[in-house]
């Protein structure tokens, strides 16, 4: 278990630090000095295809991978760590986001997912696979064409285990975790939106001033395993997630968003329900939420802003 402290009386402090201004600069369709771009050469020196829609590759700087690092002992111990970096552009347009773009497009995002972690999900040298994105200056991406990326390691990172660990011992005879949460009813007060098969909520644990997740109502372990009907749903409360956080902030949001599935070690997965977790560092449009000393120090982090008057204010924002 994992605590959070809550100090709505923290967000009455006078700010006089850093805010940064919320401007949407206009940029161009296609960016021949953007890496990622349809056509243009990358920086290791391969090029991409003249693709549209959804487009993913190796990344050329892969964090994994180097398996043939010697193994060491004592207190300074190195090992190899096998597994597969890769970059998911989700459209051909370097002026989109995925805020933006259209629901067919937006579908094909869907389905590039559920397809990068069916594929990597079987590979031998692959425990986790890690989907993610990091959007905007703010948590300091180099490139602003709208992207995602994959880590697949042959390990589960450390958050993962404490997940997992979560998971299996909240499970109940035929209820996951997350489905017990969903009948909670201080859970279920932070319901911003759902549909038929998914939920969009402010969870009571929240990290982050507007920290969101959406699960779905159906115990999947991961988002391969939806259905074409689950699919749709989905693809279609994650966009409305999304326009609603860049209306409620006035701009483009910057956040942090990770799906995490299910691992893929051969562990028994009945306990696994896969949710999408997305982390505005955003206090306001135009004031940051820093982990600062006490956070980074003591491991606890302290959110200013109450979960409940979060919740609402998203949820009475139209998408």
């Amino acid at each position: 278990m994992e605590w959070v402290v809550v100090a709505g009386v923290t967000s009455a402090r006078p700010w006089q630090g850093q805010r940064p201004v919320a401007t949407d600069e206009p940029s161009p369709a296609h960016d021949p000095g953007c890496y990622l771009c349809p056509s243009v050469q990358r920086a290791a020196g391969a090029r991409n295809p003249d693709y549209t829609g959804s487009f993913a590759f190796d990344n050329d700087f892969s964090s994994f991978g180097s398996s043939d690092v010697p193994l060491s002992e004592g207190f300074a111990q190195t090992a190899g760590v096998g597994g597969i970096c890769r970059v998911l552009c989700w459209s051909e347009q370097h002026n989109q986001t995925l805020a933006t773009l259209d629901e067919p497009a937006f579908e094909q995002v869907v389905e590039l997912l559920c397809a990068e972690y069916q594929t990597l999900s079987q590979r031998d040298d692959v425990a986790y696979v890690m989907m993610f994105e990091n959007k905007g200056k703010e948590v300091g991406v180099s490139n602003l064409h709208p992207h995602g990326q994959i880590y697949a390691t042959e390990y589960l990172p450390q958050r993962v285990q404490t997940l997992d660990r979560a998971l299996r011992e909240g499970q109940l005879a035929d209820k996951t975790l997350w489905q017990q949460l969903l009948e909670d009813p201080h859970w279920r007060g932070n319901i911003i939106e759902e549909n038929e098969h998914f939920v969009h909520l402010l969870p009571w644990s929240a990290r982050m001033p507007f920290e969101t997740m959406i699960v779905p109502k159906r115990a999947i372990p991961a988002q391969s395993q939806m259905t074409a009907t689950e699919r749709k749903a989905y693809s279609q409360i994650w966009a409305s997630a999304l326009k609603r956080y860049d209306r409620f902030f006035g701009r483009s949001t910057p956040m942090i968003s990770i799906h995490y599935n299910a691992p893929c070690d051969g562990r028994d997965l009945a306990h696994w329900h896969w949710f999408t977790l997305m982390q505005p560092p955003l206090r306001d449009a135009h004031t940051l939420k820093y982990l600062a000393g006490f956070e980074t120090g003591g491991g606890d982090v302290v959110n200013p802003t109450l979960p409940e008057a979060a919740a609402q204010s998203l949820r009475e924002t139209q998408p």
